[in-house]
């Protein structure tokens, strides 16, 4: 993008949350303005004249910017991208739960730390940490979920399908390593998951069935939040 079409693209996709469909976008705005440059140019006006005219003749940046996003809008209801937003969402979040992790024992929060913070007889110090494991990535999921749907006419239900993904895929994780550490097979769910959380050497002191109830909870409560805050900040048009 040249420099003197630079302002008049980025009026025209203001609304276009999606950095990869503003990308085609601009290159193509960008392709049709060279092009009716270049033909002012040939029918003998100066570079900076038929560089004015051309977007003079692209009309209204706002005007434009309404109809794209009403593109934007028929693409955000593609399975195609509803399908690739979930996958990626979920991806996303599984990357910040290990960061979140990671940083939790950094500061001490393990099952026997000492000095630290010891989840062993500790159910306050173990919901901590399990809460902070849970709120991070899920709220990040939900608030990227919900710039990505913003388009849709059902955000909230999609911001929570994406969330209850990654819960799900949390589960499945946590469970399916918990067999093979501890030689459970994945048909005991009850013994698999009281051993994950409450055994000698515990894979995850707060992964506990009340865990498992209140994430799915924050998954609908989170749900609903995202597009309220962007409404309420006019981001919801």
């Amino acid at each position: 993008m040249k420099p003197w079409m630079e302002s008049f693209i980025r009026l025209c996709l203001a609304r276009i949350p999606d950095r990869l469909y503003r990308k085609r976008l601009t290159a193509e705005l960008t392709d049709h303005l060279e092009s009716l440059s270049a033909d002012l140019k040939a029918e003998g006006l100066s570079v900076q004249q038929a560089q004015a005219l051309a977007l003079e003749r692209m009309g209204n940046p706002e005007e434009l910017s309404r109809q794209l996003y009403g593109r934007w809008r028929h693409h955000v209801r593609s399975p195609r991208y509803v399908l690739g937003q979930l996958a990626l969402a979920c991806w996303m979040m599984g990357l910040v739960f290990l960061l979140a992790f990671f940083l939790l024992g950094v500061a001490g929060f393990t099952y026997d730390a000492a000095p630290g913070w010891s989840m062993q007889g500790n159910p306050a110090v173990a919901a901590a940490a399990g809460g902070t494991i849970f709120l991070i990535p899920f709220s990040f999921g939900a608030f990227w979920l919900a710039r990505q749907f913003q388009g849709h006419p059902h955000p909230r239900a999609l911001v929570f399908a994406g969330l209850l993904l990654a819960w799900l895929g949390q589960l499945c994780v946590l469970l399916l390593l918990g067999s093979l550490l501890y030689d459970i097979p994945l048909g005991q769910p009850a013994r698999l998951l009281a051993r994950i959380s409450g055994g000698g050497d515990p894979l995850a002191p707060w992964f506990t069935p009340i865990y498992l109830t209140l994430t799915l909870v924050g998954c609908g409560l989170l749900s609903l939040l995202p597009p309220s805050l962007r409404r309420q900040h006019g981001l919801i048009r």
